[in-house]
This record gives C-alpha cells, sequence and structure tokens, in this order.
C-alpha cells in the first residue's frame, strides 16, 4: 500500500534492489571486459589497457541521467582496479589506470552533452563529427591521467611517452567501437525499432555477413603478414554494409570487425603484424578508427537519404492530387497512392504502362482533361514539368480531380440562389466595412440597384444621426456577434425597423475577414402589434365596462335595493356574482399578460421589493383569516429596479394561490430577501400540492392541475403564466417544487441590479434559469 506522502518501503526496497542489481551487472560485465584486454589481448603488455571497458563505460554514462554517474563512477573505479590486481598488476599501476578509466568516460559523457550530441541516434554528421571530436579528447585525458599515473608509481620516464600514446590509441578505439553500440542498444530500446530480420532481411543479410566473414579471414589467416593492405579489403564491404543497411547495423557490423581484428592482431595473426605487439596493436587500432568513422559517416548520409526520400513519398502519397512520373518514351516509372486512387490501379500495377493509356485523346500538358479510369471517366486539372536527370528526361504529371471541386461550385451556386432567393436582408462586407454582397431581397429593402449597392458601407445603413448600429457592430467585431431590433436607412432616407443579426469572421491568423448582415423587415409585424394593441385595449374595454355594470347591480340586488329576496334568488344573485368576478380576473389576467409582453421602459422606476410585497399580504390577510390560514411575511427593505405594479402583480398571484390552495388550519410563509445578487421573494404553503408531472405544465397558459380540478377550486389558468411572463421580462425567471398532498414551494427571482429597461424595439433581457431553491424556507418546507 502507498501512503499519502510518497512510495511505501516495499516498493523502495524493490526499487533499490533493482538498481544494486542493476550496478552488479555493470560491473561485472566491465570487470570481464578488462580481463579480456589483460589477458587475452595485451598479455605481454606491461600497463593495463581497459579499452573495451572503457567504451562500455562511456556509452553507459552517455546514455544514463547525469545524477546517475556518480553511481556509475564509482564502480568503475572498483572494477577496474580489480580487474588489474586480479590480473598481477601492481597497485599503484592499477590504481592509476583505475582513475583515467573513470575520467575517461565521465569526460566524454559530459562534452556529448555540451556538444548537444545525442549518442542513442547520429543521424546526422554534425553529430557524428562531435561523437569523434568527444572520443579523441576522452582518450586523451585518460592517456595522460595514465601515463602519468605509471611515472609516480615508479616506472621509467620514458615510458611515459609510449604509455600515454597507447592508452590514448586504445581508449579513444573503445570509446569509438562500443559507446556507439551502447547507444544502437539504447536506440532499440527506447525506439522499439524494427529488428534487423523484420521485413527485406535477404538484401541486409548479404553484406552483413560477407563484411563479417572476409574480416575474419583477413585477420585470422597469417599469410597476410607484413602486408597490411590486404586489411583494408574490409572498408569497401563496411561501405556496402553502411549503404544497404543504415546506421544501427553499420555500428554493429563495425564493432564486430574491430574487436575481432584487434584480438586477432594481439594473437599474432593478420595483415597489421609488424614485429613488437604494442606496433602492431596500435597499427590495427588505427585501421579500426578510419574504417569505422568511414562507414558511420557513409551510414548516417545513407540514412539521412533514406529519410529524406520517406519524407518526401509521404507526402506525395499525403496529398489527394494524383503525381506520376515518365520517361521519354511516356511509359509511368513511379506513381503515388493518389495516383492510384484516381486510376483505378495499384500504385505497382501504373508502373510500366504508358500514360497515354488512361486518355481518350492526346495527353495534355496542362489545363483540363478527361482521365479514363474504372467505372468511367474523371475530369481532371492537368500539370506538367519537365526534369532531366544525367542523360534522361522525364516528364513529373499531376492530376487534380474536379469532382470534389466541381461538387464545392455547385454547392455554392445553389447556396447563393438560396441566399438570394431568401426574403430576408442579406450581405457581407469586407474588413474595411465595404459591402461585398447583396441579395435582391435586401436591395429591395434599401431600395437601391445593383451598382448602388458595392457604393453601401457599414456607415451608409445608419440612419442620420444613430450610433447603435455602429456601437452594435463594435459590439460585434470584439464578441463574435451582436442581435437587436433596430432602425436601418433607406436609399430615401427613410428608416426602416428591422430584426438585425452582425456576425464577425476571423481568418487563421485571428484578424477580422468580413462581417455578415442578416436582417428581417419588422414594419408588417410593428403593425401587426399595432393593431392587436388596439384590439386588447379595445375588447378590455368593452368587456369591462358591461360586466362592472352587472356587478354594480348584483351588489344592489344583494344589498335589497329593489326589495327583499327569497333564498332562492339571494342564491342566484351570488351566483351572478361570483360568475362576474370570475370574468373580471380574467380580463385583468389577459390584460396583465399583454402589457407584460409588451416591455416597454415607461413605467419602469425603483422601488422597494419588500414594502410591495409586506402590502399583497395585507391585501390577503383577511382572505386568509377568513379561511383559518396562517399568513407570516419577512423582509428587510429591498430597492430594485422595475415595473412596480407588474412586479406586485406578480406576489399577488403566488400568494393569493397559496391561500387558495391552502386548507383551514394550514400555513403560508411569504419572504423576501437579497441573495447572491438576486431579489428572491419564496411563497411555501402547506395546500394541497401539484403532482410531479405537472409541475412543469402549470406554467402553460390556460392550464389547471389535476389537484385544483378535482378539488373544485375555480381558477383561470393564467396566474403562474403572468408570473413567470413577468419575472423574465426583468432579466429573472420562477421555480416551483411541489409534494402532492403536503404543500408548494414557490421561487420568484430577478436581478438585484435590474438591466437596463427594454427599448421600445429591443429585445428582452436574458434568461437565468434556476437551480434547486436551497434557502431556509425551502427547506423549512420540504421538512
Amino acid at each position: 500500500m502507498t501512503s499519502a506522502r510518497g512510495p511505501s518501503a516495499s516498493r523502495l526496497r524493490r526499487d533499490v534492489s533493482r538498481s544494486g542489481s542493476l550496478l552488479f551487472a555493470y560491473m561485472l560485465v566491465y570487470f570481464l571486459l578488462g580481463e579480456l584486454a589483460l589477458d587475452l589481448i595485451f598479455g605481454t603488455v606491461d600497463q593495463p589497457f581497459f579499452w573495451p571497458a572503457v567504451g562500455l563505460a562511456a556509452g553507459v554514462m552517455a546514455v544514463s541521467e547525469p545524477r546517475k554517474r556518480r553511481a556509475l563512477a564509482a564502480a568503475t573505479l572498483v572494477a577496474s582496479a580489480t580487474a588489474s590486481m586480479a590480473s598481477g598488476v601492481e597497485l599503484q599501476i592499477a590504481a592509476g589506470s583505475a582513475v583515467a578509466d573513470v575520467v575517461a568516460p565521465l569526460l566524454f559523457a559530459w562534452l556529448i552533452s555540451r556538444l548537444g550530441t545525442n549518442i542513442v541516434r547520429l543521424t546526422t554528421h554534425r553529430n557524428l563529427v562531435s561523437y569523434g571530436v568527444a572520443a579523441v579528447v576522452s582518450g586523451l585525458a585518460g592517456g595522460l591521467i595514465a601515463a602519468s599515473g605509471a611515472v609516480v608509481a615508479g616506472g621509467p620516464v620514458g615510458d611515459f611517452g609510449s604509455t600515454m600514446w597507447q592508452t590514448f590509441a586504445a581508449d579513444t578505439v573503445g570509446i569509438i567501437l562500443l559507446a556507439s553500440a551502447v547507444g544502437v542498444g539504447a536506440q532499440k530500446v527506447m525506439d522499439g525499432e524494427r529488428r534487423f530480420m523484420s521485413s527485406g532481411w535477404e538484401t541486409r543479410a548479404i553484406p552483413v555477413v560477407a563484411t563479417i566473414v572476409v574480416s575474419l579471414a583477413v585477420f585470422a589467416l597469417p599469410v597476410f603478414e607484413d602486408f597490411s593492405a590486404v586489411g583494408f579489403v574490409v572498408l569497401p564491404l563496411l561501405v556496402w554494409t553502411a549503404t544497404v543497411t543504415g546506421q544501427r547495423t553499420t555500428s554493429a557490423v563495425s564493432m564486430v570487425v574491430g574487436l575481432s581484428a584487434i584480438v586477432l592482431t594481439a594473437a599474432g595473426s593478420g595483415p597489421f603484424i609488424t614485429g613488437a605487439p604494442s606496433t602492431s596493436v596500435l597499427s590495427v587500432q588505427a585501421f579500426v578508427l578510419v574504417t569505422h568513422l568511414t562507414a558511420m559517416a557513409l551510414a548516417v548520409e545513407s540514412e539521412s537519404r533514406r529519410i529524406a526520400v520517406a519524407e518526401f513519398e509521404g507526402i506525395l502519397n499525403s496529398t489527394n492530387d494524383a503525381v506520376v512520373v515518365v520517361d521519354g518514351d511516356g511509359v509511368i516509372r513511379s506513381a503515388n497512392e493518389g495516383a492510384g486512387s484516381l486510376l483505378g490501379a495499384s500504385r505497382e500495377s501504373l508502373v510500366g504502362t504508358p500514360i497515354s493509356a488512361f486518355f481518350a485523346g492526346r495527353v495534355p500538358r496542362r489545363g483540363g482533361a478527361e482521365v479514363l479510369a474504372q467505372g468511367g471517366s474523371v475530369s481532371v486539372d492537368v500539370v506538367s514539368r519537365d526534369v532531366q536527370r544525367g542523360h534522361e528526361w522525364f516528364r513529373t504529371y499531376v492530376l487534380r480531380d474536379l469532382t470534389q471541386a466541381r461538387a464545392a461550385q455547385d454547392a455554392l451556386t445553389r447556396a447563393f440562389e438560396v441566399i438570394d432567393a431568401a426574403p430576408e436582408l442579406v450581405a457581407w462586407f469586407d474588413s474595411d466595412g465595404v459591402m461585398q454582397f447583396m441579395n435582391d431581397a435586401g436591395r429591395s429593402l434599401l431600395g437601391i440597384g445593383d451598382v448602388e449597392a458595392f457604393d453601401f458601407t457599414h456607415a451608409s445603413l445608419a440612419p442620420q444621426g444613430s450610433k447603435v448600429l455602429a456601437t452594435g457592430l463594435e459590439h460585434a467585431i470584439e464578441y463574435g456577434s451582436w442581435h437587436s431590433e433596430v432602425e436601418i436607412a433607406r436609399a430615401d432616407g427613410s428608416a426602416v425597423p428591422v430584426d438585425l443579426t452582425v456576425l464577425a469572421h476571423r481568418g487563421l491568423d485571428g484578424a477580422l475577414s468580413h462581417t455578415s448582415i442578416l436582417a428581417r423587415d419588422l414594419t408588417e409585424r410593428l403593425e401587426l402589434d399595432r393593431l392587436k394593441d388596439e384590439f386588447v385595449s379595445n375588447i378590455t374595454h368593452e368587456l369591462r365596462t358591461p360586466l362592472t355594470a352587472i356587478t354594480g347591480y348584483v351588489e344592489l340586488f344583494a344589498e335589497g335595493a329593489f326589495g327583499e329576496l327569497d333564498e332562492d334568488a339571494s342564491g342566484a344573485i351570488d351566483a351572478m356574482s361570483e360568475t362576474a368576478a370570475r370574468l373580471l380576473e380574467l380580463v385583468d389576467d389577459l390584460l396583465t399578460l399583454w402589457r407584460s409582453e409588451k416591455k416597454t421602459s415607461d413605467e419602469w422606476r425603483p422601488f422597494d421589493m419588500s414594502a410591495s410585497v409586506r402590502h399583497v399580504v395585507d391585501t390577503l390577510r383577511h382572505q386568509a383569516a377568513r379561511k383559518g390560514v396562517v399568513l407570516t411575511v419577512s423582509g428587510d427593505p429591498i430597492e430594485v429596479v422595475g415595473n412596480a405594479h407588474h412586479i406586485e402583480r406578480a406576489v399577488m398571484n403566488l400568494v393569493s394561490n397559496a391561500v387558495k390552495f391552502t386548507g383551514a388550519g394550514g400555513n403560508v410563509t411569504v419572504v423576501s430577501e437579497r441573495k447572491n445578487g438576486k431579489v428572491r421573494v419564496s411563497v411555501a404553503d402547506t395546500g394541497i400540492g401539484i403532482a410531479a408531472d405537472e409541475q412543469e405544465a402549470v406554467f402553460e397558459r390556460f392550464f389547471r392541475a389535476g389537484s385544483a380540478t378535482s378539488a373544485s377550486i375555480p381558477g383561470t389558468g393564467l396566474g403562474l403564466p403572468i408570473v413567470r411572463e413577468i419575472a423574465q421580462a426583468h432579466g429573472g425567471d420562477v421555480e416551483l417544487q411541489s409534494v402532492l398532498g403536503h404543500g408548494t414551494f414557490v421561487l420568484f427571482e430577478i436581478p438585484a441590479v435590474s438591466a437596463e429597461a427594454p427599448d421600445e424595439v429591443g429585445s428582452s433581457g436574458s434568461v437565468s434559469m434556476l437551480g434547486v431553491p436551497d434557502d431556509d424556507a425551502y427547506v423549512a418546507f420540504a421538512g
């Protein structure tokens, strides 16, 4: 189990154990390579040469994290000294050699990082040169330290030069050969690249096998003694391997060839035997250094070209265009995947086919043409170019399928036809505000012709002295869009009301490219609104006048002004009075609903919300007491800007509904408060409640809940729709929660700092939808 502070103790033990195991394995391999160099290769030389182990250490330190090099250096020091003393080397010499074997790898790793070279991937000549420079400098440092240590340990002063040069040559060759091999191994682990024998292995196996076999033959047979030129037979084979296989395989093969050449030369065979073992080894080390660097340089160049070709082919194959290359006889020599897709054949089957076979007539150099493909002909655009390669001429054809382009052009044409036939004004302007397009409906609305349309600008659309459109355009450019009901200017100077939408469009660089405008003429709608207003005003007047008279006469009859009434007559008078009151309530509701929809600013003003709420509660307190309902109210003074009459009517509807649907002994609680930047009026009752599946429907006009209908409680079904309409007109909303048989909670909420009063032709404020109420009144209601 892992604690919150970090890894568990068992995990730490596993990590430490794993690191210790890897370090021990590294020391063991280093020790064995050191023993190999001391006992097998340089058994006749007094100075210990650890060049294979030094190369291993340099590669491991170069690919390891800097923080791990201290442990590697300590392990290297121990392994080097142990191997030297195990082979009988004196302690003083072993110590000096061990220091040199540590300094050279550390210096190599530091130089590699400072030069910005990654030995895991030597894919550029710069990396290869940096790699060689770091190896030479590190080998020289190792040679100087080893030679100095030998002299300090009591060796002859004259041995300083020979020891230095032998150690320098050995360490340099070791780093060159084995550090790159370690890098190749790390590359294989890190990149997960394909193995040597993964695909096309036959082509790569032949030069690899030939190089190894020939090099072993050259350096193993004593017949080549004193004939060093024979050793360079290996070089063209390494060049062949580098050209065919690439950097990774070349590095591995070169390491095998170099190690075998040095081992066999030290054993007394091969073309570099010159008499003295140390001279022979120096000669073969120089040979290995030259051949390895040459082969690696060619491998880097070959791999760079293969990468470039692969990237170029990838680019060609990623395009949808067909690209084919034909020779002087018009025969296809190569083709990309786009060509195979366009011509309905594989890339391989196209090679060797005359390009004329795909054209009905003459093969054009450029321009439009029809190519023959499986399933019929395809319209293409042709572009060609001649290229000379040596003494041969080739022609490259690029064939672009015009099917999609024509389909896009047809779609664009149809879109313009639809836009031109639209009944609304559609236009767009460039980034300078100059009109680029306007449809027929727009020109008709503005009263301009085709030529005059292009003289219009953003400023031309604004009526004289009006800044509304300019402000809206600035808003659209900054925020992307703007919508409002405004007036725009006609060519004759008159103004026309429109519902206007402006969209700002930007390019990939974020700069404004153009703006588009959609405008719908509101003249007819405003006229209909005016007629509706007149109708509603007249009909309510015509309804209220007789209803008021009827109500007055009914009251006179009920008071006995026309004589005493018997029991039946009194019942009829009561029924008439109740019916007339319901009709008046319906007329008032319709009038309130119509006025709230107008959203005009003539009646907006600051007022105290709490005072309005208390006035409503005082008005209904007698009705509540008569039903036996306890009506309570609380709240501090809260100022809000809005239509006081409409808001008071909304609160009246909520509280009267609560009293109406609550039985004797029930409670109605009204709370007004400011919370989270909102003014909230909550009304909670313990009445009959509303079923869950009807709680959203009660905000629809003329809908009545089943609980109210079954209880025979009268109503018009307009109370809650009026409340929501008033709330949304003020930028708020209404939320209802109810439990059937237990009561209802309604929350009326509007902004504490109300939005500006709507213009005569402006749009309504935004609606802020509420979540489940979380105030104390609702908690108390929910129980």
